[in-house]
Parts: structure tokens; C-alpha cells; sequence
């Protein structure tokens, strides 16, 4: 069973992410994939990666080896810059890791 990390992010203090858990536990068990860390943060999608506790949270998980796969409800949760997400995601695939996006908007 593949080990996954669920990732959620609000960009404001006031808005909540509870709804991004749950959709994403229910995709992890139609997946069959043991969930071994949520990470949820709220931080404005507009600050760099290296700012992000949660972003860096799931990049040392990823190098360590303990996942094989990033849930997320869509791709604006790893962040609003193209780049920033793509060094993400690139960097994911380079160490094998798979990321399911709930949504493609």
C-alpha cells in the first residue's frame, strides 16, 4: 500500500480547509493508499516556497522517502506562482513521488 501525505492550504487566517481534509480522506481510501501525514497551512499562495512551514513540512517527508504520493484538492493549494509550483512538482517527480490533484481546474 502506497504511503501518501494529504496537503491542504487556506490563503486567509479566517477561511477554513476542513472540507479539502475530508474530500481528500475519501480519495485516499477509493485510492487504497495509507494516509501518514496531513499538513495544512494558511498562508497567502503569493509567498515564496521557502516561507512555507507546510510546503517544506511535505518536501522533508518526500526526501526522506516516507510517501509516494501528494494529495491535494487542486493545484492553487501548492501555491499561486507557476514556477513555484512547478519546482515543487519537479522536485516530487525527480524522487518518484506521484501527487493526485482532486480538481483540475
Amino acid at each position: 500500500m502506497q504511503q501518501a501525505v494529504i496537503f491542504v492550504r487556506a490563503s486567509k487566517k479566517e477561511q477554513g480547509y476542513q472540507r479539502q481534509v475530508e474530500d481528500l480522506r475519501a480519495v485516499a481510501q477509493s485510492q487504497a493508499v495509507q494516509v501518514v501525514a496531513e499538513i495544512s497551512e494558511k498562508i497567502s499562495g503569493a509567498k515564496r516556497n521557502q516561507d512555507w512551514e507546510g510546503i517544506q513540512q511535505l518536501l522533508a517527508l518526500s526526501r526522506q522517502g516516507a510517501i509516494q504520493k501528494v494529495l491535494v484538492s487542486e493545484v492553487s493549494r501548492l501555491g499561486r506562482s507557476t514556477v513555484e509550483v512547478l519546482q515543487i512538482v519537479e522536485e516530487l517527480t525527480q524522487l518518484g513521488i506521484s501527487s493526485l490533484v482532486q480538481k483540475i481546474l
